[in-house]
């Protein structure tokens, strides 16, 4: 009995170095409009964790560049010096979630961030500064951009994330 519930448990975890997929994946195209582009990837699964998780394909990434450099990335407590794509823990029926991470950025060439979303139309997203929340204060509904005008000023943005009942 103990060897075949190992072997199930064994077969159930993904092979070493397999990505999957979560179970919600939602991409974000950050841009400086000067040529530096980034797809950071936000997404839920009741198997991921806050911390970096490999079988997402999330990994830590080294320090940021220095300045005029484009760069961008996903931070957290958890995330080390940041991460491209962030599945977060959550279930994917039933069960309403709120998640939220942080957006840093810096441009290289350019002078504004433009972010662009094209989100499934059961979630909800708002994109605010993390000062107070309302000099940036936008909701992210469908398919949109928003364009930060003064980037060094605004380096990082709050991305609060909800997830309501799955289909």
């Amino acid at each position: 009995m103990k060897t075949f519930i190992c072997l199930l448990i064994l077969a159930s975890l993904p092979s070493y170095g397999q990505v999957r997929n979560a179970c919600v994946e939602v991409p974000l195209t950050l841009t400086d409009n000067a040529g530096g582009n980034t797809i950071l990837i936000v997404g839920l699964d009741p198997t991921a964790t806050d911390g970096i998780d490999p079988h997402w394909g999330e990994a830590e990434l080294p320090p940021a560049p220095p300045s005029g450099v484009f760069d961008a990335r996903l931070i957290g407590v958890l995330l080390g010096q940041g991460t491209l794509k962030n599945i977060r823990p959550g279930q994917c029926a039933d069960v309403p979630y709120t998640k939220m991470d942080t957006i840093q950025y810096q441009v290289g060439s350019g002078t504004t961030i433009t972010i662009c979303w094209s989100l499934p139309n059961w979630v909800t997203w708002r994109l605010q500064d993390i000062i107070f929340g309302t000099i940036i204060d936008v909701p992210m509904l469908g398919n949109g951009c928003y364009t930060v005008t003064n980037p060094t000023a605004f380096s990082r943005l709050k991305l609060t994330a909800r997830y309501p009942l799955i289909m």
